[in-house]
């Protein structure tokens, strides 16, 4: 509730500055004015040649005072105005209604700067250089809604501060973060890549989610996995879009750990999935306005992702009775969960996005229905920033940080309670 109460004062905050500048910007468009400038700067020269001939001094001070009054009024009107840019900066949607294309931030350089390490093309791990982890934590983005960005680095700029694009938050934030550090768990967080453009190119745009999937079991599953030693909790965290993947990875994975010979890694992953956090996902229909407004065909057709959402819409029921199913199963195999909890928390956004031609809710509080046992939140914030936490203090104050946070902390001390009772059986 405090964190809540945080993001609501702020939200007052910045409504009253907007207001206030809304007032200033056009006040200084009035003294901006060419044909007011001449106007009152005729005046005051009049005043002044006045003063001259006249040789009045009562004159001369009243004309010093004016002016000094003009200057100074049109300094802080000048002032409001800025303070009113900066708010309607930071109300801008992620990646969608800025004036110029969003800088590409997935190069080596800058890689390295956050300390983060490819492990193959569709696997990056956030906290590169860090052994003592006790819960690993997997991101899983959404699709790309900007036509001038690069879809190459949605990846990463899914998980970027909302103030701060060119900081990735988890690995800052996980590490630094005092209520996990007080409960002595250290995560390991990973992101997995994987093509997010929804316009179809020659070379993006043209992969089947469920063949993706498929590859992303053991592109990423695989790998995490094996650089894993012990069976740490397991979490899958996901935005918009990225939750259909993970649905489809979950699947697949369940299906291969059901053959005959299973693989090991695969196997591990499904004893050790403890927790999954939904930021705005879809599972339930868009509604038609809003999918026609975001994939919007235009010049180019849509890609297979997006026409498979389309898709989705009309098959809700089999695909949530088909997660539900795997939940279940996974929850109940001896081999697998074995009777443990799968803990899952779905978020909703509370405000409209804007999407230059279009504003309104992506994803309303309907369609966050994942068809099975899960607790909903809301988050104050659009589709986009709804997993983008403020960089410093006020970061760990904020809901869109918090419910994640305090789901990994209550997953953690079951499993280790699980853990204990297990042994001591």
């Amino acid at each position: 509730m405090m964190a809540r109460h945080t993001e609501d004062e702020n939200d007052l905050e910045d409504g009253l500055l907007e207001q206030a500048g809304g007032g200033c910007a056009h006040a200084f468009s009035v003294l901006n004015n060419f044909y007011t400038n001449t106007f009152i700067g005729a005046c005051l020269l009049a005043w002044f040649t006045a003063a001259i001939t006249l040789k009045n001094q009562v004159m001369f001070i009243s004309f010093f005072l004016v002016t000094t009054a003009i200057i100074f009024l049109w300094a802080f009107i000048k002032r409001g105005v800025q303070k009113e840019e900066a708010v309607t900066q930071e109300d801008v949607p992620s990646n969608v209604s800025e004036s110029s294309p969003p800088e590409t931030i997935d190069n080596e350089g800058n890689l390295k700067r956050m300390g983060v390490e490819k492990i193959n093309d569709n696997l990056y791990d956030l906290c590169s250089g860090k052994d003592q982890e006790n819960a690993v934590v997997i991101f899983f983005h959404g699709l790309e809604l900007d036509d001038r960005a690069s879809s190459e680095d949605t990846w990463l700029r899914t998980w970027t501060f909302r103030d701060d694009p060119k900081k990735c938050w988890p690995p800052q934030m996980f590490s630094t973060d005092e209520f996990l550090i007080k409960n002595n768990i250290v995560v390991r967080a990973y992101a997995a890549k994987y093509d997010a453009s929804v316009k179809m190119t020659g070379t993006s745009g043209r992969l089947d989610i469920y063949l993706f999937a498929e590859n992303l079991v053991q592109t990423v599953i695989d790998q995490v996995m094996r650089r894993t030693e012990e069976q740490f909790p397991i979490f899958l965290v996901a935005h918009s879009y990225g939750g259909i993947v993970v649905q489809e990875l979950i699947k697949h994975a369940f299906k291969k750990a059901r053959n005959g010979r299973p693989d090991p890694q695969i196997k591990k992953f499904l004893q050790c999935l403890a927790g999954i956090f939904f930021y705005a996902v879809p599972h339930g229909s868009l509604v038609e306005e809003t999918y026609n407004n975001i994939f919007r065909k235009g010049s180019q057709p849509l890609a297979e992702a997006a026409e498979m959402l389309s898709q989705f819409n009309k098959e809700l029921s089999r695909s949530r009775a088909e997660f539900r199913e795997n939940i279940n199963a996974i929850k109940g195999h001896t081999k697998m969960r074995n009777g443990a909890e799968i803990r899952i928390r779905t978020a909703f956004e509370v405000y409209e996005t804007e999407l230059g031609h279009w504003k309104g809710k992506i994803v309303e509080e309907s369609a966050v229905d994942a068809g099975v046992e899960a607790e909903r939140v809301n988050i104050e914030a659009d589709h986009f920033k709804i997993c983008k936490p403020a960089s410093g203090p006020a970061g760990f104050t904020e809901n869109r940080y918090c419910f994640l946070q305090q789901m990994i902390v209550d997953v953690v001390k079951e499993e280790r309670s699980r853990v204990r009772n297990t042994k001591q059986q």
